[in-house]
């Protein structure tokens, strides 16, 4: 008896080791086949607010829903949210890619001018045909997801700063998402987290507003951007 329970406990770790192994080995080609990026023109996609739902939250691509499933309603969009972030990413990769970054103002003129279908077209579809109409090998495209300012002032807020946003990487000639990053946030005092004192002091010490937030935000997402 004392065999057939050593045996079954040798089976379940190696299954577990396997699971382990299978894991890891995955994550690290998908980071492989990241950091393997060759250098390219990027045009950063005007943000939209999005719509969260459940099949998000299960596991469907964001950038495979139709974008009239993904958008939020008019009434429901963060406009503020969607000009602030996409100037603020412009703004983060123009100091980082230089004369790799399509200029915004053309990104915009171009984004105006097409026909977009929200019925049949998806937001990859939208970032691949902006991205060949501009001749970029990279679109990013961001979705806000909420965006709302503190309120009261940065030394006593009644009501803190919150922003949640997603960014993607499209490869434009592949028509795919390679890269992708979340951020959600909500500013929270020393007196409500403790373990939020580092992070508190590194924005400044103070109540921060949403372009703030959104600011540092951005940052932290673009430590990993594969360009």
């Amino acid at each position: 008896m004392a065999t057939i329970k050593q045996n079954y406990f040798f089976l379940i770790i190696f299954f577990l080791l396997c699971l382990f192994l299978g894991i890891t080995n995955a994550y690290a080609a998908e980071t492989q086949n990241v950091s393997r990026l060759k250098s390219g023109t990027v045009a950063v996609m005007p943000f939209f607010t999005g719509e969260y739902s459940n099949q998000i939250e299960m596991g469907r691509p964001p950038l495979q829903f139709l974008f009239d499933q993904i958008a939020a309603e008019e009434g429901d969009k963060k406009v503020t949210g969607e000009k602030v972030l996409t100037d603020l990413m412009n703004e983060a990769l123009l100091k980082r890619l230089s004369q790799q970054l399509v200029p915004q103002d053309v990104v915009q003129n171009e984004f105006m001018n097409l026909a977009i279908d929200s019925m049949s077209d998806t937001p990859l579809a939208i970032a691949v045909r902006l991205g060949k109409t501009l001749q970029a090998d990279y679109v990013v495209v961001g979705i806000v997801w909420g965006y709302k300012d503190r309120i009261g002032s940065k030394m006593a807020a009644e009501e803190p700063a919150s922003v949640s946003f997603s960014i993607f990487l499209v490869d434009v000639a592949a028509a795919q998402r390679i890269w992708r990053e979340k951020y959600t946030k909500t500013q929270q005092s020393l007196s409500d987290n403790l373990l939020q004192a580092p992070e508190f002091f590194k924005q400044g010490g103070k109540w921060l507003s949403a372009k703030d937030l959104a600011r540092y935000g951005i940052k932290k997402v673009l430590a990993s951007f594969p360009l």
